[in-house]
């Protein structure tokens, strides 16, 4: 610690060990000089300069006290002002350090303030407890952003000496307690003014969306409430500006995503003071396309809330964005199977980032039913009633179905054929066909019962099919 903290650390507690003293502890006797009866110093008359004339400055200087009698005997330093450097001076002679008294000084000395130049500062101790701890840090916030007690004096706020006490005297203070960056000023000016709550890039931790001190997945939580559902905002608002584009949106949560999960974004140290409020959604924001019903994965509850959203005019996905798995614009059945290959490993890709509003397709699409898939392969492998040119399972039709739904295949010559369906862990429910077919076109219809006649569950299951050398297989959904 610098000599003037030191000296600073001392006075408070002179001060308050000689509070109500009424007589000398001890002393020094200078030389009598024959300056008009003057003995700098001795502010209190005496006879001997002791701690009670540092209490009797303190008193006359800040408190409205008695004047020295004669004046300059308050003046200790002889520069014919008397303030704080003739206490300072009174310290330093008493303990041996530094200052050596005048012994003949002005007649009148002016009065001084009660803080001026370095007097009792020590800058960064803003709640005055003699050292500078994580305490003088809250002590700032609350002055700063809660109407608190200004520190006392108000140069102890002032870690940095700029003549401003604001968000970088705490971020000196953060720095000067952890080591790294800022000194604190030993002497600023007496009177520092006020600064905002918030400034530049003062209590600010960007991505810590929720105050909580760390980065986690609840900020983003938080940031989806804030935006979507009118939840409190940041605390402070740059808090929730991850990116620092001065705008708290989706992309933030996008970015916090990145950060968390190790690709992209970096989150920026210093925004602006204010950002905005963005939509809810936007660009790519908060979308999790093929999250249809917002459980934070893709299952195949997805499905059934595509289905019950398409055709029985159930809730729409929420944001709109997570129903459109395939990224077309469009929340219709072609989502559905998207998210069936999806689960199952076949096919669809779930696009990651599509419109923010896609438009509400029909139950059922052209690409779906016998006038879609299933049709269209019955038309090409069999136009016009002919033979089919190679062997083919078709997708069953309806897909997802309750209770019924067709299975057609396509043989280009008489097989015997093996037709069965299995649940998704490999169990056979039923055969549908094991028998010989000739060749053609053929539909063969489910109605959701295993061979014991007891109608399985709502899930995904397999159906199969063998037909001389040819083999494959499909998977269907049943929800009820």
């Amino acid at each position: 610690m610098s000599k003037s903290k030191c000296l600073m650390l001392t006075l408070s507690a002179l001060i308050i060990l000689v509070a109500g003293a009424s007589g000398p502890a001890f002393g020094k006797k200078p030389i009598i000089d024959t300056c008009l009866g003057q003995y700098p110093g001795d502010a209190n008359s005496t006879g001997t300069v002791t701690i009670g004339d540092i209490a009797f400055l303190v008193d006359y200087l800040c408190n409205s006290g008695a004047a020295p009698s004669p004046l300059a005997n308050g003046d200790a330093n002889g520069d014919c002002v008397i303030d704080s450097l003739d206490i300072d001076c009174l310290v330093e002679n008493l303990f041996g350090s530094g200052c050596t008294l005048a012994e003949c000084t002005c007649i009148r000395p002016t009065k001084g303030a009660c803080y001026d130049s370095c007097g009792f500062q020590y800058p960064g101790d803003a709640n005055g407890s003699g050292t500078i701890t994580i305490g003088d840090i809250s002590y700032l916030v609350d002055y700063l952003c809660n109407d608190g007690a200004a520190p006392y004096p108000p140069s102890n706020g002032d870690a940095n000496g700029d003549c401003v006490i604001d968000s970088l005297d705490i971020i000196c203070l953060i720095e000067e307690l952890f080591g790294s960056g800022c000194t604190i000023v030993d002497c600023t000016c007496i009177n520092p003014t006020k600064g905002a709550c918030f400034d530049s890039c003062g209590f600010q931790y960007p991505g810590d969306a929720n105050g909580t001190g760390d980065i986690t997945i609840g900020d983003i939580s938080y940031l989806v409430d804030y935006l979507c559902y009118d939840g409190d905002a940041p605390n402070p608002p740059a808090n929730g500006d991850a990116n620092g584009d001065c705008v708290i949106d989706s992309l933030d949560i996008i970015c916090l995503i990145e950060e968390l999960f190790g690709n992209g974004c970096t989150i920026v140290d210093c925004t602006c003071i204010e950002p905005t409020k963005g939509d809810c959604y936007d660009t790519c924001g908060a979308q999790y396309p093929g999250d249809a019903n917002s459980t934070g994965t893709i299952t195949i509850g997805d499905i059934s809330y595509l289905v019950d959203y398409l055709c029985n005019d159930g809730a729409a996905p929420n944001p709109p964005a997570n129903g459109d798995a395939n990224g077309d614009c469009v929340i219709d059945s072609l989502d559905i199977d998207c998210l069936i290959e999806q689960l199952y490993g076949s096919g669809c890709t779930i696009v990651d980032c599509t419109c923010i509003n896609p438009v509400k397709g029909a139950c059922h699409t052209s690409a779906r039913g016998l006038d879609g898939p299933a049709g269209d392969a019955i038309r090409r492998v069999q136009p016009n009633n002919a033979i089919p040119a190679d062997y083919e399972l078709v997708q069953n039709n309806p897909n997802p179905f309750n209770p019924i739904t067709e299975i057609a295949f396509a043989l280009p010559t008489e097989s015997e054929v093996v037709l069965e369906v299995y649940s998704i862990t490999g169990q056979k429910i039923v055969t549908l066909a094991d028998a010989a077919y000739p060749a053609g076109n053929h539909i063969v219809t489910w109605d959701s019962k295993d061979t014991n006649g007891n109608t399985v569950a709502s899930g995904i299951y397999l159906y199969t099919i063998k037909a001389g050398s040819f083999s494959a297989s499909r998977k269907m959904v049943l929800l009820k």
